[in-house]
């Protein structure tokens, strides 16, 4: 049976009678033995071992003399909230009041239909299918960076850490403040990140964007004042500038930042102020890892000069040191002893900065030479090892010269090179903590599936999946826009899978990495740009945390719904 066929059929018998059909002996001793195996029942002899390998390598790392012990968590600050209601009370009364963000998509929700905007027909009954109507408070979008990547790094932040920290987007305090006050008072500290939009390629300072700087500004300044009525200690403000193409950029990040540090110092809050940098998408990372202690790390860039095209055009060192420092992390000399190593690649010597370039010999051998020279056979110094691909941003530009691994701390190549270097580092920094090693070959392994071969750019966008969908199911590859009917979206998203599954197979071959291991992309937004990605089986300390999804009628449900593995 054709994948297409496993589609068309359900379609054409939904409504058939079916025949009821009792187990076979054999059919029950084979479920038992799927259960034993998703549950764990008993640790199995390979899971033994692979623990036994993770102590050797921890007591190796620790004889190590260039790589540091962890520095120990720190408790927070005593703190009892006494809130003023009445104040709390004036706050949200008047943010309910406001017509325009009140109870509305973001620009963000409405980019992909994340929320639909009102009279949208994008899904032929017009109603809400969304899994959860209230977003949690740190997700700025239903999309895996920035929602199911996200909750799943919360899930490994210290207990102390996650059960006592609100971690808070001010565009959601806006948009139903009511929604998020039970939560917020549950939790006596708070953490508020977000971002300034970028300005793109305008040579100036265009007066769209400052009015829109002014909006930012005054939603930080209204979630600062709704906390502090609630009297919530707060312990950082995370902020960055999106997509900056122009070289104009700069000086308005300046701008923005000593506004941004004003509005802090006025509030009582001058303690909390910092820099300002680029990116957006990796802001919660930047506050979980930011609240873990500080951690010295090397560096090694494939090309340092490489400019990062939305970054403000900047080098990508510059990105680099901007970005570690907002992570708590201390760049260190090559050879000194470190807590983690971070691996960035990057774009060849006169490499177009922008501009995908199929079967580009001299980035393969520049890729290949840079991951023999520097990624190595040290398991305790590769289990610290971050790796982060700026080659081209919104995915890989291919698989070649990635290492066959699933043994690093992390990986990630998603977004612009601020995007793709906070999420994948803060995420590194997060994992080194929560010494789990199940969740950090999962992590590795979801990240190469979405970023290298559901939505790489020779794997993928550009390349081999973007014919197979034209060949195979006659269908143009819509990366961005996404697709109009459920049905066309699920006949992508079966051909992906089967795509995605057999490439990280072949790939990951020789390690064993994938041996028994199944991949599903889910259709957040029913496109492949950014869809949610989960390994299966689900063992006892992985980290599953769908985002927020669609429901779809039977028999389409187990396409669109990342609670099962079809």
């Amino acid at each position: 049976m054709s994948l297409l066929s496993t589609i068309q059929k359900p379609l054409q018998k939904a409504s058939a009678r079916k025949r009821v059909r009792h187990p076979s002996l054999g059919s029950l001793i084979f479920l038992s033995i799927c259960c034993a195996m998703i549950f764990e029942c008993r640790p199995s002899k390979a899971q033994n071992q692979r623990e036994a390998r993770r102590e050797a390598r921890q007591a190796n790392s620790l004889r190590d003399p260039l790589i540091m012990t962890l520095p120990p968590l720190q408790e927070l600050p005593a703190h009892q909230p006494r809130p003023a209601e009445t104040e709390v009370k004036k706050i949200v009364s008047r943010l309910q009041a406001d017509t325009k963000t009140y109870d509305a998509p973001t620009d963000q929700d409405c980019i992909g239909f994340g929320i639909l905007p009102p009279g949208s027909q994008r899904f032929s009954d017009g109603a809400d299918q969304r899994s959860e109507p209230i977003y949690p408070s740190f997700v700025l979008g239903p999309r895996r960076q920035t929602d199911s990547l996200v909750r799943q790094a919360i899930r490994l932040l210290p207990d102390h850490l996650a059960q006592n920290t609100s971690f808070v987007l001010p565009d959601r305090i806006l948009q139903r403040p009511e929604a998020y006050l039970a939560s917020l008072r549950q939790k006596p500290y708070a953490v508020v990140f977000g971002s300034f939009v970028g300005i793109g390629s305008s040579p100036d300072y265009p007066a769209w964007a400052e009015r829109q700087h002014q909006k930012e500004l005054q939603a930080l300044r209204d979630t600062l004042g709704l906390l502090k009525a609630l009297d919530r200690k707060i312990l950082l403000v995370s902020y960055a500038m999106g997509d900056s193409i122009s070289e104009q950029a700069l000086p308005v990040r300046g701008a923005l930042e000593k506004q941004k540090n004003a509005l802090l110092a006025e509030m009582g809050l001058a303690e909390l102020t910092n820099n300002l940098t680029w990116g957006a998408d990796e802001l919660p990372f930047v506050a979980f890892a930011r609240l873990l202690p500080s951690l010295k790390v090397t560096v090694k860039i494939s090309n340092p000069q490489a400019r990062q095209h939305y970054d403000g055009k900047r080098t990508a060192e510059e990105v680099v040191r901007e970005k570690l420092a907002t992570l708590g992390l201390e760049i260190v000399p090559d050879g000194q002893p470190a807590h983690a190593r971070v691996l960035v690649m990057t774009r060849r010597p006169e490499g177009n900065e922008d501009t995908f370039q199929a079967n580009d010999a001299a980035q393969r051998e520049f890729d290949t030479r840079f991951i023999r020279e520097n990624w190595g056979n040290d398991e305790a110094l590769v289990s610290r090892t971050a790796l982060v691909d700026m080659r081209i941003f919104n995915g890989a530009w291919d698989a070649e010269g990635l290492p066959r691994t699933c043994s690093g701390l992390a990986f990630g190549a998603w977004g612009t090179a601020s995007n793709a270097l906070g999420s994948t580092v803060g995420l590194a920094k997060i994992l080194l903590y929560a010494n789990n090693p199940t969740a950090q070959k999962q992590l590795w392994l979801e990240a190469f599936a979405h970023d290298v071969f559901a939505n790489g750019y020779a794997e993928s966008q550009r390349g081999i999946f973007r014919e197979r969908l034209q060949t195979e199911a006659g269908i143009d590859f819509q990366h961005y826009s996404g697709y109009a009917t459920a049905q066309t979206t699920a006949t992508v998203f079966l051909l992906l899978n089967d795509h995605v599954n057999g490439r990280m197979q072949r790939f990951f071959a020789d390690s064993g990495c994938t041996k028994g291991l199944k991949f599903k992309l889910t259709p957040q937004l029913w496109r492949t740009f950014e869809s949610e990605i989960h390994l299966w089986p689900q063992e006892k300390r992985s980290v599953f945390e769908p985002g927020i999804f669609r429901h779809a009628a039977a028999p389409l449900s187990g396409v669109f719904s990342p609670l099962t593995y079809p």
